[in-house]
């Protein structure tokens, strides 16, 4: 993503100004240990192991919700729309993917009720152009889940 956006000159996603790069670099790595562990919450429920399912799933939530409470704490310091201030950038299409499809609107698999930032910065997100193109594919995935 970064690259594409400097071939494409995207500053407004990826800012050339050093302190708002440094800040979208810092959610981009971030994201790469922190809410990339909804994955493991994810697969749990598609792909149950044999033994222990519920214990992993468990322990996906616990690291999630430390993930979702940081981004939540992030927002409420920041005071901004996005986590990188008022416009999307790179590091709010890379945590979104990992954050929505979670929501009950796909998976249902985490409560973001006790979190009201993380829901108001999912829902300015969604105003994202394209947002709702590429996130109607997981939300038909997760109902035919559901429906299984």
């Amino acid at each position: 993503m970064q690259y594409l956006a400097d071939f494409n000159k995207l500053h407004d996603w990826y800012p050339t100004d050093l302190e708002q790069r440094a800040n979208v670099n810092y959610w981009l790595h971030w994201n790469a240990g922190n809410t990339r562990v909804s994955t493991k919450m994810l697969r749990t429920k598609l792909f149950p192991p044999k033994t222990g399912a519920e214990e992993v799933f468990a322990a996906g939530v616990e690291e999630f919700a430390r993930a979702v409470s940081f981004v939540e704490s992030h927002l409420a310091r920041n005071g901004s729309t996005f986590l990188v201030g008022d416009k999307p950038t790179l590091a709010d299409l890379a945590i979104i993917t990992e954050i929505d499809q979670q929501s009950p609107t796909a998976f249902n698999l985490f409560d973001y009720t006790p979190y009201p930032l993380v829901m108001q910065w999912m829902k300015a997100c969604e105003g994202i152009k394209s947002y709702k193109e590429v996130f109607q594919p997981v939300q038909e995935i997760a109902a035919e889940y559901k429906n299984k």
